[in-house]
Order: structure tokens, then sequence, then C-alpha cells
């Protein structure tokens, strides 16, 4: 994380500090199936933007949700150097969960609830 905005920091109840210069793993809740992020870097690796709903873990173990947009970013050669990512913050969780499961059916990933 190279830039971390204040809805951020209220959001993840982790300090400005705690969160930059740290991978996105800090944010990974245990409930997101494995498939989900590898898809995510696959498609942004190739150059490509994903789109996503993801639950995130906050630095006290609670969770929250989120409308991600992740969208590499290229050099004159067109190699991607860096990704920007914009989050809408889902604060229901009920909507959260049925955008959710209605992406994991799109994407043949498991509900939530049956990770292995």
């Amino acid at each position: 994380v190279t830039y971390a905005n204040q809805k951020l920091v209220e959001v993840s109840k982790y300090t400005m500090q705690e969160i930059l210069g740290k991978g996105h793993n800090l944010f990974r809740h245990p409930d997101m199936p494995k498939e989900l992020f590898k898809l995510m870097w696959d498609t942004i690796k190739s150059g490509k933007v994903f789109s996503g709903i993801v639950k995130n873990k906050a630095k006290d173990g609670s969770h929250y949700w989120v409308d991600a947009t992740i969208v590499p970013i290229k050099d004159e050669n067109g190699t991607v150097y860096k990704y920007i990512g914009a989050r809408y913050h889902i604060k229901e969780d009920y909507l959260a969960e049925s955008l959710y499961e209605a992406q994991a059916k799109r994407l043949g990933l498991p509900p939530l609830g049956k990770r292995a």
C-alpha cells in the first residue's frame, strides 16, 4: 500500500502508519477464497480491470465489505507498474453477502460459509 485515505483508516481500524508499506493481505478475511485473489491478480497483472465484492478483516478482527475496482497502470511500453484501487464501503452485511453470492456463482467460487 503506497497511499490510503482516512476512510480506509476509519473502516479498517488501522492507523495510517500501520497501513502504508504493507501488502493488501493485511486486510484479507479468512472467509474469502484464495481463488478470488488469484483471479484478481491474474486479471490486473494481465492489464485488465478487476471489479469484485470483497470481505475484509479489520485490525480488531471484525469485518467490513467493499465493492472494489482495481485498475492496472501501464508505462509507455505497456508494462504494468502499479495498481490503483478504489473501494466503496458496503455497510449492510445482507446486501454485501447477496452481492458476493451472486459474484461467487458467476465466477464458480464457493458460497460464503462453505470453505474447505
